[in-house]
């Protein structure tokens, strides 16, 4: 796995891991084509931890994806879906410490447990999976470990999960504070998604309590993260990138990984673009390809609609009738910003301004 460099994502980095050695949790929110998946591998890696925490501590972080879950069947009942959560997680653990050389013969504790909660033949197996779950867990921070457990697609996990299992994951946290934490990534803030995605809020709200204090709204990439990624393509197609054309893709793409990834494929316009080219023809015709559409629909959709309006009204150059925290975080999420010469709001992924126009 490509390991990134200390510098990528720097602030975003510190932040987490200085939350992680204070033994905080945390929420982490960003839009569609950000770059998530790269951030959560490189906040998985142990040389970051090192780099940007304490080098003694022994923190251990789990990805855990809501698609490797195991087959579900279309209604299972709250036990089964929980069990299946806790087995996930169990196996992620397993990957992680695996060969387990820190524990000699007293890893058969772990594996007991292990075993167990996968044991099928057990009537209560469904039942018994957070006892299981908890006696492998225990083991591990007994041993010195820290824990945390990272929710890619955490929406995806508030559809799937009763709720009782995310009340079972505050009750570990309370039995294991200095030990045990979690971070989750949605593409709007926690408790937007949990008020669209559960019709028990209220019982949510100790799980949320966890996470509410240390929010982080993660935007585009830096201009030297973004034109590493960039080279990084460059190089992976054998293809040199010349100056305007660099340029021309982080200003389109507004430093999204994704809207950057689509827009390097295309090019019948890339490689046929002049150094005095019409800017906002070039970006039309870019944001006409349909993967780079998709990676549009991929930011707009994982907004709130008040946000899309705030947008719509600012390509337009309407009024925007909205409370000024609503453009602050739209600020955050890297899709506004001031134009330093006209001091008027613009679109930093410029690839947005002709398919917004269109859908007004």
């Amino acid at each position: 796995m490509r390991q990134q460099s200390m510098t990528f994502r720097q602030q975003e980095t510190q932040y987490v891991i200085d939350r992680w050695m204070a033994s905080e949790s945390c929420s982490l929110v960003g839009v569609g084509s950000v770059g998530k998946s790269n951030l959560l591998r490189h906040l998985a890696d142990p040389h970051v931890h090192a780099h940007f925490g304490d080098a003694s501590r022994k923190l251990k972080t789990i990805i855990l994806d809501p698609y490797l879950l195991g087959p579900l069947p279309e209604q299972p009942d709250a036990q089964f879906r929980m069990w299946s959560a806790y087995e996930l997680m169990m196996h992620r653990l397993y990957l992680a410490f695996y060969p387990f050389t820190d524990f000699g013969k007293d890893a058969s504790i772990f594996y007991d447990a292990y075993q167990a909660l996968q044991d099928g033949t057990n009537p209560l197996f469904a039942y018994m999976g957070i006892r299981y779950f908890e006696l492998g867990l225990q083991y591990l921070l007994n041993s010195g470990y820290q824990v945390v457990f990272m929710f890619d697609e955490f929406d995806a996990w508030l559809k799937l999960m009763p709720v009782a299992y995310f009340q079972s994951l505050r009750g570990l946290r309370d039995n294991y504070k200095s030990q045990l934490m979690y971070l989750t990534f949605t593409r709007k803030p926690l408790l937007t998604v949990m008020q669209e995605e559960s019709d028990s809020l209220r019982d949510l709200e100790p799980f949320y309590e966890l996470l509410v204090d240390n929010t982080l709204y993660v935007g585009p990439y830096s201009v030297d993260d973004a034109r590493s990624m960039l080279q990084r393509l460059a190089k992976r197609h054998q293809i040199r990138l010349t100056e305007h054309v660099e340029q021309f893709l982080l200003a389109a793409s507004g430093h999204h990984a994704g809207l950057m990834r689509a827009a390097f494929k295309a090019s019948d316009i890339l490689d046929n673009l002049p150094l005095n080219y019409d800017h906002w023809k070039a970006v039309a015709a870019l944001s006409s390809l349909p993967n780079v559409r998709t990676e549009v629909n991929v930011i707009l959709e994982s907004l709130a609609p008040n946000e899309v309006q705030a947008l719509t009204a600012i390509v337009n150059g309407q009024p925007i009738d909205t409370a000024p925290q609503l453009i602050s975080v739209l600020v955050e999420k890297g899709l506004v910003a001031t134009d330093p010469s006209t001091r008027q709001l613009r679109i930093l992924p410029e690839v947005l301004v002709p398919i917004l126009r269109q859908r007004n």
